[in-house]
Order: structure tokens, then C-alpha cells, then sequence
């Protein structure tokens, strides 16, 4: 999978794996066809019939984070997920809908609703104090510098962890 500016981000891991710490590496990606812990979602195949087996996506996880909580069930199953570099799909992230206040709010609220819940159901720790904190502050600090999309993005963190 390559972005628009052609940069193939590449995870080794995945988050329920990796017990709620996203590894992102943009170099050392594999040369060649190899079996990986994460394949990225945008470019994941998977046979029916396994799919199916597994319960398909989780419908509590309306965006984000589904990749990986397939990932893992699957690895738990003992299906092994072949990362194939010949293949390349290209993945506009955040282009199925215009740019807005109100869709970066949305987006921002769904990322951590489904990371919360992600974490709950595999037991995985989450200091939400700190969390909270932090994004309080990073909303602060980005209307302090005008940056309004991101305090939006930020308070839409807050909120989404304060709603139980």
C-alpha cells in the first residue's frame, strides 16, 4: 500500500499484538513475499469462507482499528497473513468525504471510540486520565496557534473518552 505522495508505510505488528503501540516503519519494508503480523486494510484480501468463520468484521467497530482486530484473530486462529510487495494498491487516506470541521471532529471521535473499545475487549491498559489530559492540552495548544482543525480533532478525543 503507498499514500498519495508515494510513501509505503509499513507495520509490522499490530495493535492488539503490540499491546495498544502503534509501530509504524517506512523503511526495512520486505523485499519479498513474507508472512507479517498486520496487513493494513485497505489492501487486505481474505478468503470467504475464513472470514466468515472468524465472524467477519466486528460490528462494533464502525472505523479504524477493524484491520487490526482482524489481524489478530486470524494470527489467534493460526492463518498466516502474506504480506505480497508486487502488489501495490494506492490509498487516499481521508478522501471519501470533503474536508470539514465537522468531518475532522467525526473522524477523530470514531478513531478513539474504536481504539477504546479495541482495548477493552483485548484487555489492553489505557490510562485515560492521561489521555484525557493530553488532549486537552494538544487542543489548547493548537487554538492558541489558530490551528483550529486540529484543537477540533483533539477536543473530539476528549470528548469520545469521556462518554461512556
Amino acid at each position: 500500500m503507498v499514500d498519495p505522495t508515494g510513501i509505503e508505510p509499513f507495520r509490522f505488528v499490530n495493535y492488539v499484538v503490540e499491546q495498544g503501540r502503534r509501530k509504524t516503519v517506512d523503511g526495512d519494508i520486505p523485499a519479498g513475499d513474507c508472512c507479517v503480523g498486520f496487513i493494513n486494510g485497505a489492501a487486505f484480501f481474505c478468503r470467504r469462507d475464513i472470514f466468515l468463520k472468524l465472524g467477519g468484521f466486528d460490528k462494533n467497530i464502525f472505523l479504524y482499528f477493524e484491520d487490526d482486530d482482524l489481524c489478530f484473530r486470524l494470527q489467534r486462529n493460526g492463518y498466516p497473513m502474506i504480506y505480497v510487495p508486487s502488489s501495490t494498491v494506492l490509498h487516499r487516506k481521508g478522501r471519501s468525504t470533503r474536508r470539514s470541521l465537522r468531518g475532522e471532529y467525526s473522524r477523530a471521535w470514531h478513531q478513539v471510540r474504536s481504539r477504546m473499545y479495541v482495548c477493552d475487549k483485548y484487555g489492553l491498559r489505557q490510562n485515560l486520565s492521561e489521555l484525557r489530559r493530553k488532549a486537552l492540552l494538544r487542543s489548547t495548544r493548537a487554538v492558541l496557534t489558530l490551528n483550529f482543525a486540529k484543537a477540533l480533532r483533539h477536543l473530539a478525543a476528549f470528548r469520545a473518552m469521556t462518554v461512556s
